[in-house]
């Protein structure tokens, strides 16, 4: 068997093209997924989860510790699959040594990753069990915070909307990263890829076309899932190295979050509207506020990737 090297240039995930033996030279880089398998045991583990994940004795502010990293459970499998979307198969080679060309992968390859990708934008795959809500208290006073707690919006208490929102934002500024959509762009008119308005159809259905939980609290989540994708999109339509058809396509969408936004009861369509006027009216100028940092990824040649 042959096993092909490939390393990582790129600063951050997020601007990777995904670098993938996909079919023929032996070890992939990435996992590809056939199956929503991580987060069925996300799910399960979250839903066992109780106060039995630490010792007896021990503070139960502790068990943030043992959550955190379960709620991000899946954060490694989304940069992975994102890299096949705007994706290049390819190979270090040599004049005359007969290896392929590099590639664009295959459109289906892209689609099932774009399928996979959009349930992590799912208040119901996301939202973390109510059955955990009150079972983690503030920490005591002299009990400092660690790498595995979240920050959030509610003071000293664990906040589950400010998890879902970092979980969103982890998704969003993988795949509409300016790079990978400048790929998109290029290879969908090579007819080698979805195309960047493909992306934005399936992440409008994804949030705000959805229709409403029948949960009260799942539709919390949502909205602020909803409200992620609305930020990740005004940064990418004034992010300078974003081509102009990119560029225009995250406006034009951005155009439909505000006819949504009007033509509807949703609860935040004052303030949708509100962040929308004020980009425009301050020329790019992101005014939405960002989620709190996700806790330390990858522990070996990690980059921030916030966009």
């Amino acid at each position: 068997m042959r096993v092909d090297f490939v390393t990582y240039r790129m600063p951050t995930p997020g601007r990777s093209v995904g670098p993938t033996p996909l079919r023929t030279f032996g070890i992939m880089v990435w996992i590809r997924l056939r199956s929503s398998s991580k987060f069925c045991h996300r799910r399960e583990a979250l839903a066992n989860f109780g106060e039995s994940a630490i010792p007896v004795g021990r503070p139960m502010a502790e068990l943030e510790e043992v959550l955190v990293p379960l709620y991000f459970y899946h954060r490694y499998q989304v940069e992975a699959t994102v890299k096949v979307v705007g994706g290049v198969e390819y190979r270090y080679s040599n004049r005359g040594d007969g290896s392929p060309p590099p590639g664009a992968v295959p459109i289906r390859t892209q689609n099932a990753a774009l399928r996979l990708l959009m349930q992590t934008l799912d208040a119901e795959q996301i939202a973390l069990p109510k059955g955990i809500l009150g079972l983690i208290p503030p920490r005591a006073a002299g009990m400092p915070s660690s790498r595995e707690t979240m920050g959030g919006w509610m003071g000293p208490v664990l906040d589950p909307v400010a998890m879902a929102g970092t979980s969103a934002s982890v998704t969003l500024g993988l795949l509409l990263n300016p790079d990978r959509m400048n790929r998109l762009m290029l290879h969908a008119s090579l007819r080698q890829s979805p195309s960047v308005r493909e992306v934005f159809d399936r992440l409008m259905t994804a949030t705000w076309y959805r229709a409403s939980h029948d949960d009260a609290y799942l539709n919390l989540i949502q909205r602020h899932i909803n409200l992620e994708m609305l930020r990740h999109t005004l940064v990418l339509a004034d992010a300078e190295r974003a081509h102009a058809g990119v560029r225009s396509l995250a406006l034009e969408t951005i155009a439909r979050i505000a006819d949504v936004a009007s033509d509807g009861d949703m609860p935040d369509a004052a303030l949708v509207l509100r962040y929308i006027e004020q980009f425009h009216a301050t020329t790019g100028t992101v005014n939405l506020p960002a989620p709190p940092d996700a806790p330390p990824g990858s522990p070996i040649g990690s980059f921030d990737h916030r966009p």
